[in-house]
């Protein structure tokens, strides 16, 4: 009953090989974000199979007080863009991307660099 304390959930790591918890379909993760996260959640770090705009909206509608974001791409082979973080709340002071020698950041620099 202690861990359904949503109070509980304002550190999260879905990273199985840093925290143990992994969570591999995004129908659980959209699930989690209203139930356990919400207005707690400050810290998340996500697997690139998690990064989909569905959750990235569900997180920033349903988590406004997310300061602190790191995804992890490590495992992935593409990354396209960032268009759906522009939804964020401004209390996003953080967003750390952990990249593997592979992926392709085109789209994602340009963004930034305007």
């Amino acid at each position: 009953m202690i861990s359904q304390d949503s109070r509980l959930w304002g550190f999260v790591s879905l990273r199985p090989e840093i925290s143990g918890l992994h969570v591999d379909r995004e129908d659980h993760i959209l699930h989690l974000i209203p139930t356990k996260f919400g207005a707690n959640l400050r810290y998340l770090e996500m697997n690139a199979e998690l990064v989909t705009p569905n959750v990235l909206q569900d997180l920033a509608k349903k988590c406004p007080n997310l300061t602190h974001l790191l995804l992890d791409f490590a495992q992935a082979s593409q990354l396209h863009d960032f268009t759906d973080l522009g939804a964020f709340p401004t209390k996003l002071k953080f967003l750390a991307l952990y990249l593997s020698d592979v992926i392709f950041l085109d789209n994602f620099m340009k963004r930034i660099y305007r």
